[in-house]
């Protein structure tokens, strides 16, 4: 299995969770899968997404200013070459002080590695610990489509939330 997209929308008439997949069928082809849902996912899940503001900064070269932050809303994969070397694009909304509406921005697409022998320069590549985010990502988006999510308690006056794997 190799993710190609992980999108949370947390508010809205859209809100719910959407992971895009490739399975190995068969003669090496790649067969696509998707799972929708609008079950609210573990909170290692947000946590995880979220994990990556820090890295949008960088890669936009957005100044921190502590203000309005950053709210990481999806991954876009790609694999490429013949390492099938991992690529990422951060999507993200930021609150604009002036603005009603959020400006939504996506990262310039990096790669994890070279997509040849030939080594690539250190700028157009994600940074390991960047990388390391977006395999934890990728590990809980796994979880989610077998079943990991956020599940309120059923008793009306039990506020407690845990996380339940089905």
């Amino acid at each position: 299995m190799r993710i190609r997209k992980i999108k949370y929308n947390r508010t809205g008439d859209e809100k719910g969770v959407l992971v895009r997949w490739e399975e190995r069928g068969g003669e090496g082809s790649w067969d696509k899968r998707e799972f929708e849902s609008q079950d609210e996912p573990a909170d290692e899940f947000g946590e995880a997404l979220q994990s990556l503001a820090g890295d949008v900064e960088k890669m936009c070269e957005i100044p921190h200013d502590g203000l309005h932050g950053i709210l990481v809303t999806g991954v876009t994969f790609s694999y490429g070459g013949e390492k099938e070397v991992m690529g990422a694009m951060i999507t993200a909304q930021r609150q604009l002080v002036n603005n009603p509406c959020a400006w939504n921005v996506n990262t310039p697409h990096k790669a994890s590695d070279s997509y040849s022998d030939t080594p690539a320069p250190r700028e157009q590549l994600l940074q390991e610990d960047t990388i390391a985010r977006l395999n934890d990502l990728i590990e809980q988006a796994e979880g989610y489509i077998q079943g990991t999510r956020k599940q309120t308690s059923f008793l009306k006056d039990d506020k407690t939330e845990v996380t339940v794997k089905k």
